[in-house]
């Protein structure tokens, strides 16, 4: 089975980011001690297990990712639409304009990890309003 959500350490990654993280229809349970009974599990089963042992975090899918980036970005005059490559056996995530050369991305084994890559370089160049100041990332 394929990679169906971000890791926890993403899902905290993007929150240490400034982005606020948005309902989605999974969440992680984390538990404080220790790893290894982490499990995903949808919202309304998230808040019957949720204890003092443990706390609940979005587990974003792709489609969760691909709904917070921007379809489009602007540099100067050009602007670039969001479009997705398979190449040599990996998944990128770009940002393409006719007229100008390609905003290239990391190339990932799953598209959810390429879409996550995308999504940070958005934060981090500012197409994406998160409630950190920019000179803080």
């Amino acid at each position: 089975m394929t990679k169906q959500v971000l890791s926890i350490e993403q899902m905290q990654h993007l929150q240490e980011m400034g982005l606020e993280l948005k309902d989605t229809m999974l969440y992680w349970i984390v538990y404080k001690v220790g790893n290894e009974k982490n499990f995903v599990t949808t919202r309304e089963n998230a808040i019957e297990v949720i204890d003092e042992s443990c706390g609940m975090l979005p587990a974003y899918t792709l489609q969760d990712v691909l709904d917070a980036l921007p379809k489009s970005i602007k540099a100067g005059n050009t602007e670039y639409t969001i479009a997705f490559y398979y190449i040599h056996g990996k998944w990128a995530v770009d940002y393409s304009s006719d007229t100008s050369a390609d905003i290239q991305s990391n190339e990932c084994e799953y598209i959810i990890d390429a879409a996550y890559s995308r999504l940070l370089w958005c934060i981090k160049h500012g197409h994406i309003e998160t409630n950190k100041k920019t000179n803080e990332l």
